[in-house]
């Protein structure tokens, strides 16, 4: 009997802190949306070790004329990319990675700008990188939903409330 209560306590205590770590994820990643802020995962070192590979960047889509020294998240085929801006040439922003030694060889348009990098969240992007694979977001719904349940399952007032109106029932006899 103490072991079923130890075991659905630790149960309980891993779906719940999985639960709360889902609902601050999607908090982090959500609320700045309504600011103009938009998060970005870094897929690669070429902005070490300033920003590491698996950061989250939060770029504000308001900002898109950069100065000189500003690191910004721009769109090259599709993909997005994070480099700091060196210099401009002919209204477009010559950009380079901090870990590069060479400057990149397409000039970013003042169009494929997506926003100023304001911060960043180290490493928090390899868990929203792997959110976004449709089986691990699925296991993750399935987990919070199960986390739900439990909770309702195994909450110790439902116990105690058996006991009490077995207590009361023996009690009217």
């Amino acid at each position: 009997m103490r072991v079923t209560r130890v075991f659905k306590w630790i149960l309980r205590f891993i779906f719940n802190t999985a639960l709360a770590l889902l609902f601050c994820l999607a908090l982090v990643l959500l609320i700045p949306r309504f600011f103009g802020i938009a998060p970005y995962v870094v897929l690669s070192g070429s902005m070490e070790p300033r920003i590491s590979t698996g950061s989250l960047v939060f770029a504000d889509t308001r900002e898109r004329e950069p100065e000189i020294g500003d690191v910004i998240t721009y769109q090259v085929d599709g993909q997005n990319v994070t480099h700091r801006v060196v210099r401009t040439e002919n209204g477009a922003c010559i950009t380079k990675g901090d870990a590069n030694t060479q400057e990149d060889l397409i000039p970013v348009s003042p169009s494929q700008i997506i926003g100023r990098v304001i911060f960043t969240l180290p490493y928090l992007g390899f868990g929203v990188a792997l959110l976004r694979r449709k089986v691990v977001f699925s296991a993750m719904v399935l987990l919070a939903v199960l986390s739900s349940l439990l909770n309702y399952a195994y909450s110790p007032g439902k116990e105690l409330n058996k006991q009490n109106k077995n207590q009361k029932r023996e009690e009217s006899l």
